[in-house]
């Protein structure tokens, strides 16, 4: 505050009358900008009307085409065990084997909605920030580990299949190529999944 003194002036037709009175008042203020009275502030990085983003040093990537891969994937895996699960049936028609295949189908489905689900129950746009004061960090590490596990057990159905098709009859040069897409796609999956970030940042 300031002590000042104000001037009341009175005119009038003839005279003039004067006096002082004494008030106090706000000092001039001035903003980090220079205004005066001016409504600019130093932000939690130290700079002058910064957004407070500046010293978080962050990067965002866009994983939707990632996303797309994992789920892409295991639906590949699935159609898959559902060509087996035809051909074992063109070879033996039986009630066994018709209540094999329910199971496996119905099993595969699941688990591919599953993996659908899960690759997109991880936030699209993934931001990695370095500052950890104002940031803190959130793990992808459970929705990774749950599409894997799901990958790795529709790779095991593929292997039930191709058991059962060795079984039933099918060549040995049929039951190898289709163990050897099975492994192709598992690895696929687990290379697609290794590309998630495994943290994602959060800053207040």
């Amino acid at each position: 505050p300031a002590n000042c003194k104000v001037q009341l002036m009175v005119q009038g037709a003839q005279d003039s009358t004067a006096c002082f009175a004494p008030v106090i008042v706000d000092g001039c203020k001035f903003d980090c900008a220079g205004t005066l009275n001016g409504s600019v502030v130093i932000d939690r990085c130290g700079v002058c009307g910064g957004d407070g983003s500046s010293c978080l040093e962050c990067n965002t990537v866009d994983i939707a085409s990632t996303q797309l891969l994992l789920d892409g994937n295991a639906n590949r895996q699935n159609a898959l065990i559902k060509k087996g699960l035809r051909q074992l049936l063109n070879k033996k028609n039986t009630k066994s084997n018709k209540i094999f295949v329910e199971s496996v189908r119905s099993s595969a489905q699941s688990l591919a909605t599953e993996s659908w689900q899960t690759a997109y129950s991880i936030p699209q746009i993934i931001t990695s920030c370095a500052n950890t004061v104002f940031c803190a960090q959130v793990s992808n590490i459970a929705q990774i580990d749950k599409y894997n596990e799901n990958a790795k057990a529709l790779d095991s159905l593929v292997r039930s299949v191709a058991k059962r098709l060795k079984r039933q009859g099918s060549t040995k040069k049929f039951v190898s190529r289709y163990l050897k897409q099975g492994d192709l796609l598992f690895t696929e999956s687990q290379k697609i999944s290794d590309s998630v970030p495994r943290t994602s940042s959060q800053c207040n």
